[in-house]
């Protein structure tokens, strides 16, 4: 197959050291994403339709948020639990970038929202996450005091509020200080060791890309969050909102793999990570000017949802 070589575009903020390793056939070097110190590019193969994302890995405020190991430590845990993930062509570590597939499809939204998918088609999507969910749980880590590993937890979320605007969000800020409170009284809750496991750390109905042709789970995605925590934050982060009517059959699922959930550390888990949602927002919402006005708009929405929902511990 011919292949012209193509300069990127004027737009792309590559640095050229990279710029360089990458082959010149490689058209569009679209910028799509900056958070958390990790740049997306969309990339395209000219006179092909291969697809690529490149994520490059850059220093935020002196140090590395997600770092290139992290994301590697995550797609090596998805690996050993046989978790579908896209194919990765090229690992640098100098300078740090990831080039990987683009998984096309669905994310496992728009595939339980679509009134055209027949309903045990869903349900059958659902019960192949649970069986995901639980494999990484069945990875087990070392043996961890609760007390030590939640109050870390918090710790590290509280940290991040040092980025938010005291005087212009102080109605947020007395939610956010209001709900730490309520967290730290229910770590109570969880009593003693308990064993680690491995753990996606970013599960939403967003990161999961469904293969239309085969019926079934072709991707998740987005594994810069991966580590070994505590066997309920997966179940509790995707279970944080109603998931479209399958809250209850994936939660159905997941006790018949796993065992009876505890309301109360569910409950702790969700509160939790709207909590980090919000947190998140506030930091970080400057960033969002990349987006189009209508994704713009859908984070504020999701952002004023989970700020509500705390309100209402």
């Amino acid at each position: 197959m011919r292949r012209r070589i193509l300069q990127a575009e004027k737009t792309s903020v590559i640095p050229g050291k990279i710029l360089k390793e990458i082959p010149p056939e490689f058209r569009n070097f679209n910028k799509n994403l900056m958070l958390n110190g990790i740049l997306h590019y969309n990339l395209e193969l000219d006179d092909a339709h291969d697809k690529f994302i490149l994520k490059l890995y850059k220093d935020i405020d002196g140090g590395r948020r997600f770092s290139l190991s992290k994301e590697l430590l995550g797609y090596k845990l998805a690996i050993r639990a046989e978790i579908p993930i896209p194919k990765i062509y090229k690992v640098s570590y100098n300078p740090p970038y990831l080039l990987m597939e683009k998984k096309e499809g669905p994310n496992l939204k728009s595939f339980l929202l679509d009134d055209k998918i027949n309903f045990s088609l869903k349900v059958k999507l659902v019960k192949e996450l649970c069986c995901y969910i639980t494999n990484l749980a069945n990875i087990r880590g070392k043996k961890i005091d609760s007390r030590v590993y939640f109050s870390n937890m918090l710790n590290n979320l509280k940290r991040l509020t040092e980025g938010i605007n005291i005087i212009k969000l102080k109605k947020e800020l007395a939610v956010v200080e209001s709900t730490f409170c309520s967290l730290r009284k229910r770590t109570r809750y969880f009593k003693g060791n308990f064993y680690s496991c491995a753990v996606h750390g970013d599960l939403n109905p967003f990161n999961i890309i469904i293969d239309p042709s085969l019926q079934k789970i072709g991707a998740i995605l987005d594994w810069e969050k991966g580590h070994f925590g505590h066997p309920l934050e997966d179940i509790g982060l995707i279970l944080r909102r109603p998931l479209f009517g399958f809250s209850e059959i994936l939660r159905a699922e997941y006790e018949k793999k796993i065992g009876k959930l505890r309301q109360n550390q569910l409950d702790f888990f969700k509160d939790f990570f709207n909590l980090e949602f919000v947190i998140h927002y506030l930091v970080k919402h400057k960033d969002y000017s990349i987006f189009s006005n209508k994704k713009r708009n859908f984070y504020k929405e999701l952002f004023q949802n989970h700020l509500k929902n705390l309100e209402n511990i």
